[in-house]
């Protein structure tokens, strides 16, 4: 429901496109009949919405995501388990998604990564999308590993692996440029828990667009790596600017 929502909000189907900077041109506007897009998937900068032939956009139709937690792993830690950055356009941000646990020994019940919540922002007309809870670890035999939570829009959670028996598995990474949170690293039945997905924002300017915008995409939460089995990064986040004509 969610993902049919965004392709209603954005005019289109799938996920976006993961270019670099991308520019497209020729998508139809019932008002202005043309919009161009700049996506935006990694790094930091500044957005110009003035063109090379000097023309500004009336309207931007920005949609944004955090990056994903990363996951945790199950036995003695060597690298801590991250969370996800957040990402900013202007002055609105996304919370990246909470990093997962790291399971010493046993199954101990803990909590994926929390879901990035409470981003900032002074615009009236922002809608915000809350960023899913990574799954808790798993103490029984026999079970998928936690995974992580996707982003609130665009999914891309890293799917559980399998964990059962004397197997020993590294949890899989949240996909690219969505926000995803990564799975968790098991050995035998246990696990460490997933990465909470990223939080993401949809927001229009009205009015009075500024020449140049700085930007930060969230980057993906680094994963925990243990003695012998790692977790899974999270996904990085991204930009998608419209601009409307």
């Amino acid at each position: 429901m969610k993902k049919l929502l965004l392709a209603l909000i954005l005019g289109m189907v799938g996920t976006p496109d993961a270019h670099a900077v991308g520019l497209l041109n020729g998508y139809g506007n019932p008002m202005t009949g043309f919009r161009t897009r700049q996506v935006f998937t990694s790094g930091s900068g500044v957005y110009y919405s003035t063109t090379s032939t000097g023309a500004t956009p009336k309207q931007l139709f920005v949609t944004m995501c955090g990056g994903g937690g990363g996951a945790g792993c199950r036995g003695t830690q060597s690298v801590a388990v991250g969370a996800g950055g957040s990402t900013t356009f202007g002055s609105t941000t996304t919370v990246g998604g909470g990093a997962g646990i790291i399971t010493v020994t046993g199954g101990n019940n803990n909590n994926g990564g929390a879901g990035g919540t409470s981003g900032s922002s002074v615009l009236p007309n922002l809608i915000r999308f809350v960023g899913d809870q990574g799954c808790s670890d798993v103490d029984s035999v026999q079970y998928n590993s936690s995974y992580g939570g996707g982003s609130a829009i665009f999914g891309g959670g890293a799917a559980g692996v399998f964990c059962g028996g004397s197997t020993t598995t590294n949890g899989q990474s949240g996909t690219t440029n969505s926000g995803g949170g990564g799975s968790g690293g098991c050995i035998s039945a246990y696990s460490g828990t997933g990465g909470g997905g990223g939080e993401c924002a949809t927001f229009i300017v009205n009015a009075a667009v500024s020449a140049s915008y700085s930007y930060v995409v969230g980057a993906g939460g680094v994963a925990g790596v243990c003695a012998t089995t790692n977790g899974g990064a999270g996904g990085s986040g991204i930009i998608i600017v419209d601009e409307y004509y």
